[in-house]
Protein backbone atom coordinates (compact mmCIF):
# COMPACT_ATOMS: atom_id res chain seq x y z
CA UNK A 1 0.00 0.00 0.00
CA UNK A 2 2.89 2.59 0.48
CA UNK A 3 4.47 1.63 -2.53
CA UNK A 4 1.23 2.32 -4.48
CA UNK A 5 0.71 5.55 -2.20
CA UNK A 6 4.12 6.58 -3.26
CA UNK A 7 3.92 6.36 -6.42
CA UNK A 8 0.80 8.10 -6.77
CA UNK A 9 1.84 10.84 -5.62
CA UNK A 10 4.71 10.75 -8.20
CA UNK A 11 1.89 10.31 -10.66
CA UNK A 12 0.17 13.34 -9.43
CA UNK A 13 3.40 15.27 -9.04
CA UNK A 14 4.14 14.93 -12.37
CA UNK A 15 0.62 15.90 -13.69
CA UNK A 16 0.57 19.21 -12.05
CA UNK A 17 3.99 20.32 -13.74
CA UNK A 18 2.35 20.96 -17.18
CA UNK A 19 -0.22 23.18 -15.09
CA UNK A 20 2.12 24.95 -13.43
CA UNK A 21 3.92 25.89 -17.08
CA UNK A 22 0.70 26.92 -18.39
CA UNK A 23 0.21 29.48 -15.44
CA UNK A 24 3.43 30.75 -16.10
CA UNK A 25 3.22 31.47 -19.20
CA UNK A 26 0.17 33.26 -19.31
CA UNK A 27 1.39 35.79 -16.67
CA UNK A 28 4.21 36.42 -18.87
CA UNK A 29 2.03 37.42 -21.85
CA UNK A 30 -0.50 39.40 -18.62
CA UNK A 31 2.77 41.19 -18.63
CA UNK A 32 3.81 41.97 -22.27
CA UNK A 33 0.44 43.24 -22.73
CA UNK A 34 0.76 45.82 -19.86
CA UNK A 35 3.76 47.23 -21.06
CA UNK A 36 2.69 47.38 -25.14
CA UNK A 37 -0.13 49.74 -24.01
CA UNK A 38 1.66 51.87 -21.28
CA UNK A 39 1.43 55.59 -22.42
CA UNK A 40 4.74 57.21 -23.00
CA UNK A 41 3.88 59.94 -21.26
CA UNK A 42 2.14 60.04 -18.07
CA UNK A 43 -0.85 62.74 -18.23
CA UNK A 44 -0.34 63.63 -14.30
CA UNK A 45 3.83 63.84 -14.92
CA UNK A 46 2.60 66.65 -17.28
CA UNK A 47 -0.18 68.27 -15.15
CA UNK A 48 2.55 68.37 -11.90
CA UNK A 49 5.24 69.73 -14.07
CA UNK A 50 2.77 72.69 -15.65
CA UNK A 51 2.18 73.01 -11.68
CA UNK A 52 5.89 73.84 -10.76
CA UNK A 53 6.89 76.33 -13.55
CA UNK A 54 3.08 78.17 -13.56
CA UNK A 55 5.86 81.28 -12.04
CA UNK A 56 7.88 80.87 -14.86
CA UNK A 57 5.28 80.95 -17.17
CA UNK A 58 3.27 83.66 -15.68
CA UNK A 59 6.68 85.94 -15.33
CA UNK A 60 7.29 85.11 -19.24
CA UNK A 61 3.56 86.38 -20.19
CA UNK A 62 3.83 89.45 -18.35
CA UNK A 63 7.38 90.39 -19.72
CA UNK A 64 6.06 89.88 -22.98
CA UNK A 65 2.91 91.72 -22.73
CA UNK A 66 5.11 94.98 -21.10
CA UNK A 67 7.54 94.60 -23.77
CA UNK A 68 4.90 94.70 -26.40
CA UNK A 69 3.25 97.72 -24.58
CA UNK A 70 6.29 99.28 -24.29
CA UNK A 71 7.53 99.08 -27.97
CA UNK A 72 3.66 100.31 -29.02
CA UNK A 73 3.79 103.66 -26.66
CA UNK A 74 7.66 104.24 -27.84
CA UNK A 75 6.94 103.59 -31.96
CA UNK A 76 5.99 107.05 -33.25
CA UNK A 77 3.04 107.75 -34.76
CA UNK A 78 3.01 107.80 -39.04
CA UNK A 79 0.78 110.05 -41.13
CA UNK A 80 0.04 109.67 -44.75
CA UNK A 81 -0.98 112.52 -47.02
CA UNK A 82 -1.96 111.90 -50.61
CA UNK A 83 -2.07 113.72 -53.74
CA UNK A 84 -2.97 112.99 -57.61
CA UNK A 85 -2.36 115.28 -60.67
CA UNK A 86 -2.71 114.01 -64.85
CA UNK A 87 -0.15 113.79 -67.21
CA UNK A 88 -0.98 114.98 -70.77
CA UNK A 89 0.65 112.20 -72.87
CA UNK A 90 -0.02 114.06 -75.84
CA UNK A 91 2.63 115.94 -78.11
CA UNK A 92 3.53 119.47 -77.31
CA UNK A 93 2.70 122.54 -78.95
CA UNK A 94 5.13 124.60 -80.58
CA UNK A 95 2.53 127.64 -81.42
CA UNK A 96 -0.71 128.70 -80.24
CA UNK A 97 -2.39 127.70 -83.66
CA UNK A 98 -1.40 124.04 -83.50
CA UNK A 99 -4.54 122.63 -83.16
CA UNK A 100 -3.30 119.45 -84.99
CA UNK A 101 -2.08 116.38 -82.60
CA UNK A 102 -0.57 113.46 -84.13
CA UNK A 103 -1.85 110.01 -82.76
CA UNK A 104 0.42 108.17 -80.50
CA UNK A 105 -0.15 104.50 -79.75
CA UNK A 106 -1.02 103.55 -75.81
CA UNK A 107 2.39 101.72 -75.43
CA UNK A 108 3.99 104.99 -76.41
CA UNK A 109 1.70 107.51 -73.76
CA UNK A 110 1.70 104.66 -71.32
CA UNK A 111 5.66 104.72 -71.44
CA UNK A 112 5.95 108.81 -71.75
CA UNK A 113 3.41 108.85 -68.15
CA UNK A 114 6.49 106.30 -66.91
CA UNK A 115 8.92 108.93 -67.76
CA UNK A 116 7.23 111.48 -65.82
CA UNK A 117 7.24 108.85 -62.89
CA UNK A 118 10.75 109.16 -62.80
CA UNK A 119 11.06 112.74 -63.18
CA UNK A 120 9.51 113.22 -60.50
CA UNK A 121 11.09 111.31 -58.10
CA UNK A 122 14.65 111.64 -59.64
CA UNK A 123 16.92 113.79 -57.64
CA UNK A 124 16.52 117.29 -59.21
CA UNK A 125 12.92 117.19 -57.98
CA UNK A 126 14.14 115.54 -54.20
CA UNK A 127 16.39 118.33 -53.90
CA UNK A 128 14.55 120.74 -54.89
CA UNK A 129 12.04 119.92 -52.66
CA UNK A 130 14.62 119.69 -49.61
CA UNK A 131 15.75 123.18 -50.47
CA UNK A 132 12.05 124.54 -50.67
CA UNK A 133 10.87 122.66 -47.06
CA UNK A 134 14.61 123.29 -45.56
CA UNK A 135 14.58 119.59 -44.64
CA UNK A 136 18.23 119.55 -43.99
CA UNK A 137 17.26 120.99 -40.81
CA UNK A 138 14.47 118.48 -39.84
CA UNK A 139 15.29 116.06 -37.47
CA UNK A 140 13.07 113.29 -38.86
CA UNK A 141 14.91 114.01 -42.55
CA UNK A 142 18.45 114.52 -41.52
CA UNK A 143 18.79 111.51 -39.23
CA UNK A 144 19.20 113.77 -35.87
CA UNK A 145 15.84 112.79 -34.03
CA UNK A 146 14.79 109.70 -32.86
CA UNK A 147 12.11 107.07 -34.28
CA UNK A 148 13.64 107.17 -37.45
CA UNK A 149 11.87 106.42 -40.52
CA UNK A 150 13.54 102.98 -41.40
CA UNK A 151 16.38 100.87 -40.48
CA UNK A 152 17.97 102.15 -43.64
CA UNK A 153 17.82 106.14 -42.32
CA UNK A 154 19.12 104.69 -39.22
CA UNK A 155 22.23 103.06 -40.47
CA UNK A 156 22.65 105.70 -42.84
CA UNK A 157 22.25 108.67 -39.68
CA UNK A 158 24.80 106.34 -37.86
CA UNK A 159 27.17 106.23 -40.26
CA UNK A 160 26.48 110.06 -41.06
CA UNK A 161 27.70 110.79 -37.36
CA UNK A 162 30.57 109.20 -37.21
CA UNK A 163 32.37 110.84 -39.71
CA UNK A 164 34.56 112.56 -39.18
CA UNK A 165 35.75 114.68 -35.87
CA UNK A 166 32.66 117.75 -36.71
CA UNK A 167 30.00 115.82 -36.82
CA UNK A 168 27.98 115.15 -39.76
CA UNK A 169 28.61 117.80 -42.67
CA UNK A 170 26.26 120.18 -45.04
CA UNK A 171 27.20 117.76 -48.06
CA UNK A 172 25.93 114.06 -46.06
CA UNK A 173 23.35 115.89 -44.17
CA UNK A 174 21.97 116.96 -47.39
CA UNK A 175 22.07 113.27 -49.00
CA UNK A 176 20.78 111.70 -45.48
CA UNK A 177 17.71 114.35 -46.02
CA UNK A 178 17.16 113.78 -49.90
CA UNK A 179 17.56 110.06 -49.00
CA UNK A 180 14.84 109.68 -46.21
CA UNK A 181 13.05 111.85 -48.22
CA UNK A 182 12.55 109.33 -51.33
CA UNK A 183 11.94 106.71 -48.58
CA UNK A 184 9.27 108.37 -47.40
CA UNK A 185 7.57 109.19 -50.33
CA UNK A 186 5.54 106.60 -52.73
CA UNK A 187 5.05 108.02 -56.48
CA UNK A 188 3.15 105.10 -58.85
CA UNK A 189 0.88 105.27 -61.70
CA UNK A 190 -2.47 103.63 -61.42
CA UNK A 191 -3.27 101.05 -63.34
CA UNK A 192 -3.35 102.15 -67.55
CA UNK A 193 -4.21 105.56 -66.29
CA UNK A 194 -2.64 108.75 -66.53
CA UNK A 195 -2.77 109.78 -63.19
CA UNK A 196 -0.11 109.66 -60.82
CA UNK A 197 -0.33 109.35 -57.01
CA UNK A 198 2.16 110.94 -54.85
CA UNK A 199 2.24 109.69 -51.34
CA UNK A 200 4.29 111.13 -48.34
CA UNK A 201 4.63 109.18 -45.13
CA UNK A 202 5.75 111.42 -42.01
CA UNK A 203 5.42 111.68 -37.91
CA UNK A 204 2.90 114.80 -38.71
CA UNK A 205 -0.01 114.86 -40.86
CA UNK A 206 0.52 118.52 -41.61
CA UNK A 207 3.87 117.96 -42.57
CA UNK A 208 3.17 115.26 -44.84
CA UNK A 209 0.57 116.89 -46.89
CA UNK A 210 2.64 119.98 -47.28
CA UNK A 211 5.67 117.57 -48.61
CA UNK A 212 2.99 115.50 -50.93
CA UNK A 213 1.83 119.29 -52.45
CA UNK A 214 5.22 120.76 -52.87
CA UNK A 215 6.42 117.21 -54.50
CA UNK A 216 3.89 118.34 -57.28
CA UNK A 217 4.39 121.73 -57.66
CA UNK A 218 7.82 121.23 -57.75
CA UNK A 219 7.45 118.66 -60.41
CA UNK A 220 5.02 120.81 -62.34
CA UNK A 221 7.48 123.24 -62.61
CA UNK A 222 10.02 121.17 -63.62
CA UNK A 223 8.37 119.51 -66.04
CA UNK A 224 7.13 122.84 -67.39
CA UNK A 225 10.98 123.63 -67.65
CA UNK A 226 11.94 121.00 -69.14
CA UNK A 227 8.67 121.21 -71.88
CA UNK A 228 10.10 125.38 -71.92
CA UNK A 229 13.47 124.25 -72.85
CA UNK A 230 12.24 121.23 -75.78
CA UNK A 231 10.04 123.95 -77.52
CA UNK A 232 12.92 126.60 -77.51
CA UNK A 233 14.97 124.10 -78.61
CA UNK A 234 12.39 123.39 -81.38
CA UNK A 235 11.62 127.01 -82.08
CA UNK A 236 15.36 127.51 -82.50
CA UNK A 237 15.75 125.08 -85.16
CA UNK A 238 12.10 125.59 -86.97
CA UNK A 239 13.92 129.10 -87.34
CA UNK A 240 17.75 128.05 -88.43
CA UNK A 241 15.46 125.54 -91.32
CA UNK A 242 12.99 128.78 -91.98
CA UNK A 243 16.69 131.29 -92.40
CA UNK A 244 18.04 128.65 -94.42
CA UNK A 245 14.38 128.42 -97.03
CA UNK A 246 14.93 131.95 -97.18
CA UNK A 247 17.98 132.18 -98.01
CA UNK A 248 17.70 129.61 -100.64
CA UNK A 249 14.34 131.76 -102.27
CA UNK A 250 16.08 134.70 -102.31
CA UNK A 251 19.34 132.83 -104.43
CA UNK A 252 16.97 131.56 -106.72
CA UNK A 253 14.94 134.94 -107.19
CA UNK A 254 18.22 136.43 -107.67
CA UNK A 255 19.23 133.92 -110.33
CA UNK A 256 15.87 134.50 -111.65
CA UNK A 257 16.80 138.08 -112.45
CA UNK A 258 20.29 137.79 -113.48
CA UNK A 259 18.67 135.57 -116.18
CA UNK A 260 16.26 137.86 -117.34
CA UNK A 261 19.18 140.77 -117.30
CA UNK A 262 21.03 138.94 -119.46
CA UNK A 263 18.47 137.92 -121.93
Amino acid sequence: MGAAETAGARRADHASEPYAAGDASVSRNDGMDSQQWKPLIDPMQVVRGVGKSKLLIVTTTLLGAALGVTIALSTPKKYEATTELIVDPRDLKLTDRDLTQSVVASDATLAIVENQVRVLTSGTVLNKVVDKLNLVNDPEFNGQGGGGLSIMSLIRSVLSRNDGPGGVDDSRRRALAVGNLAESLSVERGGKTFVITVSATTQNGEKSALIANTMTDVFLQTFGQIQSDTAGRATDELTARLDELRKGVEAAERKVEDFRATH
